[in-house]
């Protein structure tokens, strides 16, 4: 029997994955990850979520730096909305 994963839990997993080869410079790995991520994440509804949840972990470990694909691909399209991502 297959066992089904719940999206949102694998979905943070590969973002947990993800911050993490960032923490340790590992610049291919994250690449990969970061491709994955953005794969994963269709919705702008997911994008908003996930921008709330990882961009200040993301700003912490990368010294404010974030990777170019995450940008465009989820943290841009999430910051348009404005006032529905920051309270």
């Amino acid at each position: 029997m297959s066992k089904q994963t719940d999206p949102s839990r694998a979905l943070d997993g590969l973002s947990e994955d993800y911050l993490d080869a960032c923490r340790l410079g590992l610049r291919a790995k994250s690449k990969e990850l970061a491709a994955r991520l953005i794969e994963a994440m269709p919705s702008l509804d997911k994008k908003i979520l996930w921008t709330q949840k990882y961009l200040p972990d993301l700003f912490k470990i990368r010294s404010h730096l974030i990777d170019f694909q995450i940008y465009n691909a989820i943290v841009f399209p999430a910051l348009l909305q404005g006032n529905r991502i920051w309270p």
